[in-house]
């Protein structure tokens, strides 16, 4: 057999159009023998809300009304620029952190129980801070301008919802223990009490004792207690 050297100083061409062309043909081929699996894919069907129809035309048309007992309003105190409020967890005491400083509300008794003028709290923004006057050397969960909230839900079974059915209007409703906004859809108890309708409110919840209820804006608290 007669072999040829070869020059490996000189490049072999290669004609890759035709590399090319083979190989979309052999694709074309394989795809049509040997299609691939086909996926079945799940119907979506629509979700059902025609029962929440009823749910908006009665919060929209209940009037503002006071809790039932054993709530009872505690008070109301002005904060002008009111930034973030947080719960002793084993108290009523109410920390409050406005752009003027900070004080300290007792919610059992309606009383200012501490008040200082500092304006920096590094830590507000990762939602907790230092107490003053009583709760000095406590750290205290905070809810306001930069998140956060207030427990939504009492160990008895209180609870409240924030609903914004025209924003930024929002409601703030107090439901009695077993009662929820779907319930008459379910069978069981759906009234509700409507304790706000304003523009958004900073925050709004309970004490971590659940025996005091909190709504607070930019320019004061509202308090209520059991």
């Amino acid at each position: 057999m007669l072999e040829l050297p070869i020059d490996s100083s000189r490049p072999i061409a290669i004609n890759q159009t035709d590399w090319r062309q083979q190989l979309s043909l052999f694709d074309l081929q394989r795809s049509t023998t040997h299609p691939p699996p086909v996926v079945p894919v799940e119907r979506q069907w629509p979700m059902d809300t025609n029962h929440l129809i009823s749910i908006k035309e009665r919060i929209q048309k209940s009037a503002l009304t006071a809790p039932p007992n054993p709530w009872q309003k505690i008070g109301s105190f002005a904060v002008g620029s009111l930034r973030s409020i947080g719960f002793d967890k084993k108290s009523e005491l109410l920390l409050v952190i406005s752009s003027s400083g900070r004080g300290v509300i007792n919610c059992q008794t309606a009383e200012k129980v501490a008040r200082d003028y500092e304006e920096n709290f590094d830590d507000e923004i990762f939602l907790e801070t230092e107490g003053i006057g009583p709760l000095a050397g406590v750290v205290i969960r905070v809810a306001g301008i930069y998140g956060g909230g207030l427990p939504r839900f009492t160990r008895d079974g209180w609870s409240i919802e924030n609903v914004t059915l025209d924003w930024a209007i929002q409601d703030v409703l107090l439901l009695a223990p077993s009662s929820i906004l779907t319930g008459e859809k379910y069978g069981k108890p759906f009234g509700f009490y409507k304790l706000f309708r304003d523009f958004e409110p900073i925050t709004a919840g309970f004490s971590y004792t659940g025996k005091t209820l909190v709504i607070a804006v930019s320019s004061g608290i509202e308090v209520w207690g059991r």
